[in-house]
């Protein structure tokens, strides 16, 4: 369940005996005073990825054990994309499984992160190691809290909704690539709209649904190697995945290059230096989509459709790294 302001939040949440608000310092400064909620407990965790660990779930679960929390009772997310799937990895597993809700505050987890019920943490320094998927019982997505972030994190925070575009919705593209200011509520609800129709057709990760890993196989690689924001890594897997899905010719010269001066010019993706490529051909060979020690990449057909399970060799994976280097 999916909604646009927070006016029945108490009404969703009063079923529940206690409530218990997984945050960060600086969200439950700037965004909890503008929610309608009513809450018995918060605990909060460090910001960002690094939260993303199995220490910082014991010390969340020693808290729930501390408030005699069980089914009767409800985690509530409050946070960007780490702290969704953080805090739905603590109430999947928390006495096999207890109910929790997420409300977004990035443009990211608005638009992509909060819906689809992937939770998990990182673990021996590879990320989303360890997790489960399991949906939260409802996502209120309150726009007026986009007001609290700085303008590039507004500016990056469309990288889940270009990927959207790239693999389900040329019209959507269309708009990103000409419309000079956005609006974001009608963005946010094309791109949930997307996410929702992979996720219902596939929630499990088996088939269809792996095509919104486009960008996230060499992004997630080289965000674990160079401990960068997602969505600058994101950034960078959606160039050089574009460069293999043109290697493979499945899209156009003009579609990359497009791709590419949309993402550096418009978005304005920071020059990063991706140093060591074997160490991130490593990392690349713990990616969940594996099968029998091959990459498998979800790729673009064309703008606005996808190919999947995709076998891409570590020398086309190395010059797609080396492109990305040299263009920018």
């Amino acid at each position: 369940m999916i909604l646009f302001n927070d006016e029945k939040l108490n009404f969703y949440t009063k079923k529940y005996k206690k409530i218990f608000v997984i945050s960060d310092p600086r969200i439950t400064k700037k965004c909890l005073p503008k929610i309608n909620l009513k809450y018995n407990y918060l605990i909060k965790i460090d910001e960002g990825d690094k939260s993303k660990s199995i220490k910082t779930c014991a010390k969340i679960w020693k808290k729930l054990n501390q408030y005699n929390f069980d089914s009767k009772c409800l985690i509530v997310n409050l946070g960007g994309g780490s702290i969704s799937d953080l805090g739905g990895f603590c109430a999947s597993v928390y006495k096999r499984g207890i109910d929790y809700i997420n409300i977004p505050t990035t443009l990211i987890a608005q638009s992509d992160a909060s819906i689809g019920g992937k939770n998990g943490i990182n673990f021996n320094n590879i990320k989303n190691n360890i997790g489960t998927i399991n949906e939260p019982k409802a996502v209120f997505i309150i726009i007026e809290l986009l007001s609290t972030l700085s303008k590039s994190q507004k500016q990056y925070g469309v990288i889940e909704i270009i990927k959207h575009a790239l693999i389900a919705d040329k019209k959507l593209w269309d708009y990103l690539i000409k419309t000079k200011k956005y609006n974001y509520n009608f963005l946010i609800k094309k791109s949930l709209k997307i996410k929702k129709k992979f996720t219902k057709q596939d929630l499990y990760d088996q088939k269809e649904r792996q095509a919104l890993n486009f960008g996230h196989t060499i992004g997630h690689a080289v965000e674990t190697y160079l401990n960068i924001k997602h969505e600058v890594a994101i950034s960078i897997g959606i160039i050089c995945e574009s460069y293999i899905s043109y290697k493979k010719k499945y899209i156009s010269k003009k579609d990359l290059i497009e791709i590419e001066n949309f993402l550096i010019k418009k978005i304005k993706i920071k020059k990063i230096n991706l140093k060591n490529k074997k160490r991130i051909l490593k990392i690349m060979q713990n990616d969940k989509k594996n099968i029998n020690n091959k990459i498998l990449f979800s790729l673009l057909n064309k703008i606005g459709n996808y190919k999947i399970k995709e076998i891409v060799n570590e020398k086309l994976i190395t010059e797609s790294l080396n492109y990305y280097q040299k263009n920018q």
